[in-house]
């Protein structure tokens, strides 16, 4: 497997946040993660990316232990995620945005820089052409001097996926990338991670409470309740599966195939 969760765990003092979590995806796959608020979704995004350490449990990508690794290092493995609430620069252009992601690929040092070295314009340069690419990619090359913090909401979820590819990573973990978006700018943004994870030969984890989205992406689907996984399958499968109807809030299950449709 390419990227593999296993019996992941962590508690919070005495609150069981993520219990006993196993995940795995084939290298290009998608599969979705959803479940009620609350489930432990963000939190098995926490753990991957290094903000939380797990109390037991692995988390082994590309044939690697990264379990417990710092943020940086699993960026620097090629793991790139955005985030429920957008976490942009909001005082820097939507250029400098992708351009302070896009430093990794830099491989000069601060003397260097310092003295303007060829090698420097060399490769700044090159990131300028990167960022420039990703910008028209998503849409916003247009607004590349704009401030972050002045872009319409659909237009600032597009910039933190472009600045989590300007790392070029090979997993990407979107959580709730169509959160506050209507139905069309949901069709939209969900044709344009097809596009991306063609373009880029990504592997995905989507966390989504829009099911139109979810439905149309992912060929699998993990559910969690109360930091468990209570059910793993198609969207078919999810749609008319019990346990997940009454985890939802008891809703039925033309409701949840109305939002799948």
């Amino acid at each position: 497997m390419f990227f593999e969760i296993r019996n992941l765990t962590k508690r919070f003092g005495g609150v069981t946040a993520v219990d006993d979590v196993s995940i795995s995806l084939k290298k290009g796959e998608i599969i979705g993660l959803i479940g009620p608020n609350g489930a432990g979704k963000t939190t098995v995004f926490n753990l991957i990316n290094g903000i939380y350490k797990p109390n037991s449990g692995k988390i082994i990508f590309d044939g690697k232990d990264i379990t417990g690794f710092p943020t940086y290092r699993v960026a620097q493995m090629g793991i790139a995620r955005t985030f429920q609430n957008i976490r942009l620069f909001s005082n820097l252009t939507v250029y400098e945005n992708v351009k302070t992601a896009s430093f990794s690929f830099a491989h000069y040092g601060t003397l260097a820089s310092l003295f303007d070295l060829p090698r420097v314009r060399t490769e700044d340069a090159s990131l300028q052409g990167r960022c420039e690419d990703l910008l028209k990619l998503v849409g916003l090359y247009e607004r590349r001097n704009e401030l972050a913090k002045n872009l319409p909401y659909g237009h600032q979820r597009r910039l933190e996926i472009a600045r989590a590819l300007a790392i070029n990573p090979s997993l990407l973990l979107l959580d709730e990338p169509a959160a506050g978006m209507n139905p069309q700018e949901s069709l939209e943004l969900t044709e344009f991670i097809k596009s991306i994870r063609e373009r880029f030969d990504l592997t995905i984890i989507l966390i989504e409470h829009h099911m139109d989205v979810v439905m149309r992406l992912c060929p699998l689907i993990y559910v969690l309740n109360f930091g468990r996984v209570i059910a793993t399958g198609t969207p078919s499968e999810i749609q008319s599966n019990p346990e997940v109807i009454t985890a939802y809030l008891g809703r039925r299950r033309e409701a949840i195939a109305v939002e799948g449709a």
